[in-house]
């Protein structure tokens, strides 16, 4: 499963961000199950708003707090929800501000079983605690879906299968409660200023709570501690300057907020699964 993890995480360093349109109609398919479009890690900064619906099923992953109509309404989710969108049914999902998301748009006859036999919902709000699982069914999928012998259809629903069946198991159908303020407010402080000195005095501080309030809550909605998500942003932002900058490991670490570049190190293999000065090399091979 390692090796396999390693393949995915490769692919995923060449192919950060990627929308495939298999079957772009938004016309229902006559076939058991067809994928029309896989969309991987894509960025937004509006809210979607089709309030006729679509003819075809789309399962959502939202990487980031989003809007999100659901059968209770409009509601603010935490950050790694799943849901699930039928054909017919309004759809509203987004912010004002960034927001990210992978999903697959999807018809066939075969996928409102393939829906009820997973035991999910549509309108729900499923919410998990990471978009690692999430991400490797979707990089399967796309893989399958560009192998050199052809798209396999069958496999495809397969994979959509265990990928609706893990987020199942992972959620056992518990329903995301709305995301209280104070959590929305220490994401946003952390997401402002990660690259600045800060500690779990200032964090709780600012959203007027306890120090033990504060990692209560946002363990709760966010999966992690407050001090683990500031190492995670910085995390993100030294990835982003490895790829796209000719700064030295050293410099990347600075910049990202770390003053230990051997700490640094061991926090991004940890994270990301190779050191940095490979992930440079990789980033270096794609422009090449």
């Amino acid at each position: 499963m390692d090796m396999v993890r390693q393949d995915l995480y490769n692919r995923r360093m060449r192919k950060k961000i990627f929308r495939t349109a298999f079957h772009d109609s938004m016309e229902p398919s006559k076939k058991t199950c067809c994928l029309h479009v896989l969309g991987y890690r894509i960025r937004r900064t509006h809210i979607v708003d089709v309030r006729q619906g679509t003819p075809c099923w789309f399962l959502h992953h939202f990487h980031t707090p989003v809007n999100l109509q659901t059968t209770n309404g409009i509601i603010k989710t935490a950050p790694n929800t799943f849901a699930i969108d039928e054909p017919g049914k309004p759809i509203y999902h987004g912010s004002d501000s960034n927001w990210l998301h992978s999903w697959i748009r999807i018809s066939g006859t075969a996928v409102l079983p393939l829906i009820q036999s997973s035991g999910l919902e549509p309108a729900i709000a499923y919410a998990l605690t990471s978009d690692e699982d999430s991400l490797l069914w979707l990089e399967a999928i796309d893989a399958m879906m560009n192998h050199s012998a052809g798209m396999d259809q069958e496999r495809v629903y397969e994979l959509i299968k265990l990928w609706l069946g893990r987020v199942y198991f992972l959620t056992r159908r518990r329903k995301a409660d709305p995301v209280p303020d104070a959590v929305l407010v220490t994401r946003r402080f952390i997401e402002t200023n990660y690259l600045k000195p800060l500690s779990l005095d200032a964090v709780a501080k600012n959203a007027c709570l306890s120090r033990s309030q504060t990692c209560r809550l946002f363990r709760r909605f966010c999966g992690t501690s407050p001090l683990d998500y500031v190492i995670r942003c910085r995390l993100q932002h030294a990835q982003e300057l490895l790829q796209t900058t000719c700064l030295s490991v050293g410099e990347v670490a600075f910049e990202s907020g770390f003053n230990d570049i051997y700490y640094f190190s061991r926090l991004y293999k940890q994270r990301y699964g190779i050191p940095p000065s490979l992930a440079r090399a990789v980033s270096q091979n794609k422009k090449r």
